[in-house]
């Protein structure tokens, strides 16, 4: 199953600018989406800018209280709504959406599709007419049969799109692998490949990068039995564009809590150096705490940064500009979070790995941030 253990009937959506003078982080406006139904969900994994600063949207929705589909909200900065378009699956399965990606005329939405004629989830792909909000594709892909497989990693390069994510080969629960996938713009598939353990979890998890000629992703290596989801070491690894051969890899993190709760859920690239967020346990395994950590792109450990309390925090979102870092998550630590159960947070460090400052908000409800995106325009 997904990796997400904090689905909730009504989910507080985040959308927002920030005003950064000197070190003040408020957000200008909010967009909210609740599910029709008493009891529905409602969850938001991605969001995109386009080079006009328009923003997309993809949220996955129980509408019907009986399943989820996926309607993506297009805004423009000042978040006048433009269009919204649901993706519904009439009644066949299960949809999310994790990840976007605006390029050119089309936006590409990535997630996961569970057909109810079939005891399995595929990774799904869907290209959209930006202006319009009309579909013009959906693709999935099953890399083994009766497994789970999502999709995180999305980028679109003049060549082709490449995906990333979870794949299980084998059909065994609990055993996933890292899988490739690039698609061409007609939706046919260039190739396919994956990475992993026989009867462990190892998984591709939020954004990627792909600078040519290699694809670097950010997950989790070596998850054991029930505890896969959470179990195991933050993991980076290199691929070849061409073919999606492995290339490098590297574990890293805290080692030594009992359930060594690591997993690098983010990632992105500034300049000539990567930067990873994600979750760590580097005191118990009670204590998860926001890592932030720079990478060159051979792969060297440059610094890691640990934030938090008491509690659980976690970070997804990461992104940098002019020299500092933003990443987003979310804590429920007494001494952070005050408003609820979960309190979202957004972090600034720059790049050397100074801590800047934090701004946490929330309601009463969970309050979580998934992905970052900032506006260069």
């Amino acid at each position: 199953m997904r990796k997400t253990n904090y689905l909730f009937p009504a989910i507080l959506l985040l959308l927002a600018t920030f005003c950064n003078a000197q070190y003040a982080l408020k957000p200008e406006w909010v967009k909210l989406v609740k599910s029709p139904q008493s009891s529905g969900q409602c969850e938001a994994w991605g969001v995109d800018v386009d080079a006009a600063g328009n923003i997309y949207w993809p949220v996955t929705i129980d509408s019907l209280n009986k399943q989820h589909d996926i309607v993506c909200y297009k805004y423009d900065r000042n978040g006048k709504p433009l269009w919204n378009t649901p993706f519904y699956s009439a009644m066949t399965g299960y949809q999310w959406a994790f990840s976007t990606n605006a390029r050119d005329s089309f936006l590409y939405i990535g997630g996961t599709t569970c057909p109810i004629v079939k005891p399995e989830c595929d990774m799904l792909l869907m290209k959209v007419n930006k202006s319009t909000g009309k579909l013009v594709w959906s693709k999935t892909k099953a890399f083994g049969k009766n497994g789970y497989d999502e999709m995180d990693g999305l980028e679109v390069r003049r060549d082709g799109i490449y995906c990333g994510g979870w794949a299980n080969t084998t059909g065994t629960n609990w055993d996933s692998d890292i899988g490739l996938w690039k698609v061409n713009f007609d939706g046919t598939t260039a190739y396919t490949n994956s990475l992993g353990q026989k009867n462990t979890a190892e998984h591709q998890d939020g954004h990627f990068v792909v600078d040519t000629p290699y694809i670097y992703v950010s997950g989790m290596w070596g998850g054991a039995s029930f505890f896969n989801l959470y179990d195991g070491r933050e993991f980076a690894g290199k691929f070849k564009m061409s073919d999606g051969s492995m290339v490098d890899t590297l574990s890293f993190g805290a080692v030594g809590s009992w359930a060594n709760s690591e997993d690098a859920l983010g990632m992105t690239s500034y300049n000539n150096d990567l930067y990873f967020t994600g979750y760590s346990t580097p005191s118990s395994a009670s204590d998860w705490q926001i890592f932030v950590a720079r990478m060159d792109k051979n792969l060297n450990l440059k610094w890691i940064k640990y934030w938090g309390g008491s509690g659980t925090e976690s970070a997804r979102a990461i992104s940098v500009k002019d020299g500092i870092i933003y990443i987003g998550g979310f804590s429920n630590s007494s001494s952070i979070a005050t408003n609820g159960d979960y309190d979202a947070v957004l972090l600034k460090y720059d790049t050397s790995g100074n801590y800047i400052s934090n701004y946490v908000w929330g309601d009463s409800s969970q309050n979580l941030i998934e992905d970052i995106v900032l506006d260069s325009t």
